[in-house]
C-alpha cells in the first residue's frame, strides 16, 4: 500500500511546494528605475532627488541622465549623492533621447518598471506604490500616471488625466488649474494620454512599443508614445491616488516652445493620424498658426518666424533638435 501511494504523496508534495514558490513570485515587490533628466538645472534635480529618496516603496532605484549640461551639474548632484548613478550623454540630445539612454541603460537590469520622471517635480512619500497596484491589477495596461498638481499651488491641478484629441494633433489634459477639492473620483480611469513629467512604464511592453521616438527631440513626444501604446493595445491609466507637483516655470509658450510644438504636431499627424481626421488635423494647425500670426505682428514678430520655421522645418524632415535651438534663450 505504501509503494502504491508513495507516488500519489510525492505529487501532492511537490504540488503544495510550486503553488507556494508561485505565490511567493506573484506577492514580490516589483523593482523599479527611476529616470530623472537634467539639464543646466542642478538645483530642481536635487529636490526631486531628495523627494525620491522619502519614497516609501522599498524597491525604487534612482539614474540620473545628465543632458550635456554646462553649469557643472554632474559634478555637484554627485558631490551631495556619490551612491546615485549619473549617465553623461556628452550633449544636449532632448527629452526623448536623453530618457531614451535612461531606458536602455535601466533595461540591463531587467526592472519590471521604469519611471520617467521630470527634474522640475517632487514627489509625495506614498506616490508610487498606487501605480503599481494598478498596472498589476489591469493585465492589459502597459502605462500608469497620477494626479499632478502644480508647486508652490499645491491644490492646484495640472493634469488629472487626459486624452489625444486627433483633430487638434495634441494631448489634452484634464483638470487643468482647477482646484484639487473638485476632483471627486477615486477610481482609476483608463485615459489616451499620459504627459512625460511622469510615467511609469511596465518594461514589458518597450519590445512592442519601442521607446520614444527621438525625431521629435522635445515636446509632443509623449502625446505620440501615448498613441503609440494604445495603437499596440495596451490601456494607460490614470491614478488619482498617486500624487506628485510639478514646477511649472513657463505659463506662456515662447518661440523656442513654439518651434517644437509647431514642427511636432505636424510629426505627430504624420506619424499617428489617418484618413479624413488626418486632412482635418493638417487643416486646422495651418489655420491657427496663420491666425495667430497676424496676432504675432503686433505682439512678438519673433513668433511668427519661429512658427513657420517649425512648417519648413517639418517639410524639409529636418527633425531632431532642428533649428528650435536658434531661439534658446538659456
Amino acid at each position: 500500500v505504501r509503494l502504491v501511494l508513495l507516488p500519489y504523496f510525492s505529487k501532492v508534495i511537490l504540488y503544495l511546494f510550486w503553488a507556494s514558490v508561485k505565490k511567493y513570485m506573484k506577492n514580490e515587490t516589483p523593482n523599479v528605475i527611476a529616470i530623472i533628466l537634467n539639464y543646466n538645472n542642478y538645483l530642481d534635480t536635487i529636490e526631486c532627488i531628495h523627494s525620491l529618496l522619502n519614497c516609501t516603496y522599498p524597491k525604487l532605484k534612482i539614474i540620473i541622465v545628465d543632458n550635456g549640461s554646462t553649469d557643472d551639474s554632474e559634478r555637484k548632484i554627485q558631490n551631495i549623492f556619490p551612491w546615485i548613478e549619473i549617465i553623461q550623454t556628452g550633449s544636449n540630445l532632448g527629452f526623448a533621447e536623453g530618457n531614451n539612454i535612461g531606458i536602455r541603460h535601466a533595461l540591463s537590469d531587467n526592472p519590471e518598471y521604469i519611471l520617467i520622471l521630470n527634474n522640475d517635480t517632487l514627489v509625495e512619500p506614498s506616490f508610487l506604490s498606487p501605480l503599481i497596484d494598478a498596472l498589476n491589477k489591469n493585465s492589459d495596461a502597459g502605462v500608469a500616471c497620477g494626479t499632478i498638481c502644480l508647486f508652490p499651488e499645491k491644490e492646484k491641478i495640472w493634469y488629472a488625466g487626459g486624452r489625444f484629441i486627433k483633430w487638434r494633433a495634441s494631448g489634452f489634459s484634464y483638470g487643468t488649474n482647477i482646484y484639487d477639492s473638485s476632483i471627486k473620483t477615486e477610481s482609476t480611469s483608463i485615459v489616451t494620454f499620459i504627459p512625460g513629467c511622469m510615467m511609469l512604464i511596465h518594461t514589458r511592453i518597450l519590445e512592442k512599443v519601442g521607446l520614444f521616438n527621438d525625431s521629435f527631440f522635445m515636446y509632443v513626444e509623449d502625446v505620440e508614445f501615448s498613441a503609440r501604446v494604445h495603437n499596440n493595445g495596451f490601456n494607460l491609466l490614470y491614478v488619482p491616488k498617486s500624487r506628485i507637483y510639478h514646477k511649472v516655470k513657463h505659463r506662456n509658450t515662447n518661440p523656442f516652445q513654439l518651434y517644437y510644438n509647431v514642427r511636432n504636431r505636424f510629426l505627430l499627424i504624420s506619424l499617428t493620424i489617418k484618413g479624413l481626421c488626418k486632412c482635418t488635423a493638417y487643416f486646422y494647425l495651418v489655420f491657427t498658426i496663420s491666425f495667430k500670426s497676424i496676432i504675432y505682428m503686433f505682439l512678438n514678430p519673433k513668433m511668427i518666424y519661429a512658427s513657420w520655421l517649425g512648417v519648413i522645418d517639418f517639410i524639409k524632415g529636418n527633425l531632431y533638435s532642428g533649428n528650435g535651438m536658434l531661439f534658446k534663450e538659456n
